[in-house]
């Protein structure tokens, strides 16, 4: 790998953790080093220059940022925290809501990625609801840093190593099969997400 100069590095450091509040150490470095790279190269310009070119355009910096975020996940990936939020937290929230004379629960999915996360929540929620009688309006917001894995979630359609942890009861109560290798998210209980680009830093 091509090496970039410390003192070069560091200002990169700086202005991502400026400007997202993403901050790269010493046992990421590497994956900065190369994504630096990567989209200097597709700019035809040396890092140096690439540097100066984000710091002045905000959509290449859009981009770059875009690359350097990891956006790995599937459904249900930590179930235990899911199993939780359908058993436990749904139904104390309700309840607590129900005496203070409030008919809305309303959850924050920061950090959504490509929307395997939200959509896990919202099943989870649905479900609770469901199974403990509750009678009141879900919204469900979900917010990420990246453009691209907002457009991503917003279509909601996964292939099936990402359903790999999904039940079947679940898969055909809330998937539609888009082909033999994706499965879409049903539009009928996409209307309890909205979808906010948003920077936590902010």
């Amino acid at each position: 790998m091509e090496d970039i100069p410390e003192e070069l590095l560091d200002k990169y450091i700086e202005i991502i953790h400026l400007w997202s509040g993403i901050y790269f150490t010493n046992s990421n470095v590497s994956v900065l080093k190369r994504k630096i790279l990567q989209q200097s190269k597709s700019e035809n310009l040396p890092p140096g220059d690439y540097l100066d070119l984000i710091s002045k355009d905000n959509e290449k910096m859009m981009e770059f940022i875009d690359s350097i975020t990891t956006n790995f996940t599937k459904f249900f990936r930590h179930r235990e925290q899911f199993e939780f939020i359908k058993n436990k937290l749904i139904p104390e929230i309700a309840l607590k809501r129900e005496q203070q004379g409030i008919f809305k629960i309303k959850l924050w999915s920061a950090g959504c990625a490509t929307g395997e996360e939200v959509y896990s929540l919202l099943i989870s929620a649905l479900e609770s609801f469901e199974e403990n009688n509750i009678k009141m309006k879900l919204e469900i917001v979900a917010s990420d840093i990246s453009l691209k894995c907002l457009e991503i979630a917003q279509k909601g359609v996964y292939s099936k190593e990402k359903l790999q942890d999904v039940s079947p009861y679940i898969l055909s109560k809330y998937f539609f099969k888009v082909d033999e290798n994706k499965f879409g998210i049903n539009e009928d209980i996409k209307k309890y997400v909205r979808f906010d680009f948003h920077n936590l830093l902010h």
